[in-house]
């Protein structure tokens, strides 16, 4: 089974995001911190393909977390969507070209537009593979 992690400190986005993939057949993990994102990736055990990331966390924020994720070995490989409302301070344009992020979701945002952002990232053949 596929293990995804979804970080956001709004309890309402994660189980959006983990009653759709489910229903696709992944494996969910959530964490309401950086921090704890962190401690999951690192700890848990588990075999990430996918991260959905919220940029405003309540403790370190969605960039922090990314780059330490791009800075380890084990991690740095692993497909990110970062997620965040709409708003000019919010530097996704800078993340995308920097290749942090693989891909941004812009809130709110429906359960199709999760499936897609998977189905993006995660399908091989929207690779050439």
């Amino acid at each position: 089974m596929k293990n995804v992690l979804v970080v956001d400190d709004d309890l309402a986005v994660r189980r959006l995001i983990r009653m759709t993939l489910e229903r696709l057949g992944y494996s969910v993990a959530e964490a309401g911190t950086g921090d704890k994102a962190l401690t999951c990736l690192h700890q848990s055990g588990q075999d990430f393909c996918l991260i959905f990331l919220d940029y405003t966390l309540p403790d370190l924020n969605g960039e922090r977390v990314l780059e330490t994720i791009r800075q380890d070995p084990r991690t740095h490989s692993l497909k990110v969507v970062l997620m965040g409302g709409l708003a000019p301070s919010l530097p996704f344009s800078a993340l995308l070209g920097s290749h942090l992020a693989d891909s941004v979701l812009i809130k709110p945002f429906s359960s199709q537009e999760v499936i897609q952002q998977v189905n993006h990232l995660l399908t091989p053949s929207a690779h050439g593979q």
